[in-house]
Order: structure tokens, then sequence, then C-alpha cells
């Protein structure tokens, strides 16, 4: 169980380490993960009626792969 969390908190480091450095992480029969960047909008704040600036932000993207998508599909 202890072998089991250390490979887990080392793959999900290292998946971190990779998306924080702006780098796309592709493992093989599963997906790809990649960080997206979203632009800077307005919104309305529905109480007030006045405009509030969202800042960018950045969010992980999962895509998977062919084969996993086949998988949940059949």
């Amino acid at each position: 169980k202890a072998e089991c969390e250390s490979a887990h908190t080392a793959i999900l480091g290292a998946i971190t380490a990779a998306l924080e450095g702006g780098k796309r992480v592709r493992i093989s029969g599963f997906g790809q993960f990649s960080v997206r960047q979203s632009r800077r909008s307005k919104f309305r704040n529905p109480r007030t009626g006045g405009k509030v600036n969202a800042l960018a932000r950045a969010s992980v993207r999962f895509k998977p792969s062919a084969a996993l998508k086949q998988a949940m599909n059949s």
C-alpha cells in the first residue's frame, strides 16, 4: 500500500510539474493533459448591475485517447 501511495504521488507530481511548466502530458492509450488559458472577460453583477472584470485564468484540460473512448463506448 505504501508503494502504491508513493507511486501515485510521484506520478501526480510529475504531471503537475510538467503542466506548471506549460507542457502537455500524453499517456499512451489513456489521453492527454494540457493547460488552457482563458481570456479576461467582463461580467455583469446581477445584484448591482455593475460590470465586473474577471481575470484570465489557467485550467487543465483532458482529452481522452481514441482507445479510451472506444473502451468506454463498447
